[in-house]
């Protein structure tokens, strides 16, 4: 469940940060990255970040998240990329272990940099919504789609 999703549970705020302007200004800092891609294709850390920032809630990732492995099923690839990005300052390392005690590295969006770099704020702070406010919206939703 994304924060896409609980917003229309939870009538809290929708989050679509402007992705043309980011990408613009991605495009300028970083130009070696775009080198040899053509018409529609973005590079890898752009891919990465951009969805860390719109679906990660908590701006919290590793290599291993789903998500990012559709991107590129090569998680030496994920992981380069996850690398670059906290050398820029866009993540900040943390480390964490799996259930197998492997240790994987954790990275959190460093919001103070996404928005200095790109000019993307953070989305709004869900407010809380009750067991029964959930409940009733989601009956509301139901009946919508009959």
């Amino acid at each position: 469940m994304n924060r896409q999703f609980y917003s229309s549970i939870t009538d809290n705020p929708l989050y679509s940060p402007d992705y043309k302007q980011a990408l613009k200004i991605f495009k300028g800092l970083y130009p070696e990255l775009f080198k040899g891609l053509s018409g529609n294709r973005r590079p890898l850390p752009w891919k990465v970040l951009w969805k860390i920032i719109v679906q990660h809630e908590d701006g919290v990732c590793d290599k291993k998240c789903r998500d990012l492995n559709e991107l590129d099923n090569n998680i030496n690839n994920i992981q380069n990329s996850l690398d670059w990005l906290c050398v820029q300052g866009y993540l900040d390392s943390s480390s964490s272990s799996d259930h197998w005690w492997e240790h994987i590295p954790q990275y959190v969006l460093n919001w103070n940099t996404v928005k200095e770099k790109l000019g993307v704020t953070q989305p709004i702070e869900f407010r809380p919504v009750s067991q029964e406010q959930v409940y009733e919206k989601m009956a509301i939703l139901k009946e919508k789609q009959n």
